[in-house]
């Protein structure tokens, strides 16, 4: 894979093309992910749901619940991005004028950086606007944000690798709908979405070394430990290294299953 001046710029140029594209979709994307979506899960998974379920003093159980919804910004927003390439190649088919003027490893390079970058940006307000909807309640005394925001990046980065992956590896668009209730929903449910991996481990064992073959398990214990500042999460450090692993191997497949699909010269 040679990499000279022109592919840089090439790179750059496409970069800019994808932000211009979706320049008259950013609106909308910000004010559903940035305002509409954090008020409404604060309201319902930060405030109402744990008062329900654990009691008005239980602010820091409420706080851990509440971050690994998260999950539904990120992959879901990854996804929208990404599965776009399944449908041109299903029709328009612009993806084989693109790599005749950049080899397409470094164009599926290119769609993740800008997808994980699209997609870090709409979730950071996450957090923040959280806070200020539920005071106290959102329990961040502690919090290191620079590391939330690390970890935020690096789930993006995920999210949008492995978003690649299946846009290259799941054969047609109509079989979408089934991948995300087969596949991606259970990875969510299973991915810290409701609990933390610790107490998965304690009800089973088999089920907490299970999880952590989930990579999403990675993105909600690096909030949590960020956020809460609590040992029973997993190390930062930990889920740091195994989201920059996870991210390279479905960045890999993706080429694999990408050179399989397009099969370029």
């Amino acid at each position: 894979m040679r990499v000279n001046m022109r592919t840089v710029k090439i790179f750059g140029y496409f970069l800019w093309r994808d932000f211009y594209t979706f320049k008259s979709r950013i609106f909308t994307y910000f004010i559903n992910n940035c305002f509409i979506y954090p008020i409404l899960y604060a309201l319902l998974f930060g405030y109402i749901q744990p008062n329900v379920f654990f009691g008005s003093s239980s602010q820091l159980q409420g706080s851990a619940l509440f971050i690994g919804h998260i999950l539904i910004i990120t992959l879901v927003f990854a996804n929208t991005l990404n599965s776009t390439l399944l449908f041109d190649l299903e029709n328009i088919r612009f993806t084989d004028y693109q790599i005749t003027l950049l080899p397409p490893r470094i164009f599926l390079i290119e769609r993740i950086f800008f997808t994980s970058l699209l997609t870090f940006m709409i979730s950071a307000p996450f957090f923040p606007v959280a806070k200020l909807v539920l005071g106290d309640s959102f329990v961040t005394t502690k919090a290191s944000w620079f590391m939330c925001y690390i970890i935020l990046y690096l789930g993006s980065l995920y999210c949008s690798a492995y978003t690649m992956f299946a846009a290259c590896w799941i054969p047609n668009s109509r079989k979408l709908r089934t991948f995300w209730m087969r596949v991606n929903f259970p990875l969510i449910t299973f991915g810290g979405l409701f609990v933390p991996w610790i107490v998965s481990f304690k009800l089973s064992k088999t089920l907490g070394y299970a999880m952590l073959f989930n990579p999403l398990i990675y993105i909600t214990e690096g909030l949590r430990s960020a956020l809460l500042q609590d040992s029973s999460y997993l190390p930062i450090t930990f889920c740091i290294g195994a989201l920059l692993i996870s991210s390279l191997i479905f960045t890999l497949l993706s080429w694999f299953y990408f050179k399989r699909k397009v099969d370029p010269i």
